[in-house]
């Protein structure tokens, strides 16, 4: 997958042509408003609930997800990550929970259930 900001190749991001390293490969990334949003996969048994990061245009970690206070189960990270045509970020957890995501922190709030 390739955008004029970033490249996802073999599970790795580069921005401005610096290749990133973060905890887990990287499954999919998308631009909001100033920022990339990438979601990572961590392997299986491994618990890893804060796998969406949000970058700065020059591949700066400026924030990771705030954890889901949901569920009872403890493995449970954000499945989808999606932008809306106004610009609000939306994480989709598999415990059937949407969250808009604070783009300037990585907070979250409910934002609908689904399930």
């Amino acid at each position: 997958m390739t955008t004029e900001a970033f490249t996802i190749s073999d599970g790795k991001i580069s921005v401005q042509g610096k290749v990133l390293f973060l905890p887990h490969p990287v499954t999919e990334a998308k631009t909001c408003l100033d920022l990339i949003i990438v979601k990572v996969e961590s392997p299986a048994g491994t618990i890893f609930n804060r796998n969406i990061f949000g970058l700065c245009k020059n591949g700066e970690i400026r924030w990771q997800i705030q954890e889901s206070e949901h569920g009872t189960q403890k493995d449970k990270p954000y499945i989808e990550i999606r932008i809306n045509p106004d610009q609000t970020l939306i994480a989709a957890n598999w415990n059937g929970v949407n969250y808009l995501v604070d783009p300037d922190n990585g907070k979250i709030t409910v934002y609908t259930f689904d399930k």
